[in-house]
């Protein structure tokens, strides 16, 4: 028997074992990750829905649960939005969305008509 040929043969072994274990490793990181981060989405939603809920049912006809939200530039995000209807059928409602203000890094306030050219 050539030793050569059977130690390559063993060692091809390990390395596959090893590759399979750290494959799995990182899948397994990977789902607890996004696992988590499912979890946490989900817990926000259901506050975001008990704080409209709660100012509905105040009498508020509109709801936002957010007075200040800060999303960087190339990002997007979810806000929640809650609208009473009080006609006695089915309502469409149209949301009208402007800029206010907005600030650079230093939180500096940026002129309106700059921030709207270079669409903030």
């Amino acid at each position: 028997m050539n030793k050569k040929g059977i130690e390559l043969s063993v060692n091809f072994l390990v390395i596959v074992i090893i590759s399979l274990v750290i494959l799995s490793s990182g899948i397994l990181i990977v789902r607890r990750y996004f696992s988590t981060a499912e979890d946490i989405k989900t817990q926000l939603d259901e506050q975001t829905e008990r704080q409209i809920e709660a100012s509905l049912g105040q009498g508020k006809m509109i709801s936002v649960p957010f007075k200040r939200k800060t999303i960087g530039r190339g990002e997007s995000d979810i806000l929640g939005l809650g609208v009473l209807n009080i006609e006695d059928h089915r309502t469409e409602f149209n949301v009208n969305i402007s800029l206010s203000s907005a600030y650079d890094k230093n939180k500096d306030l940026i002129d309106q008509n700059l921030a709207e050219r270079i669409d903030i």
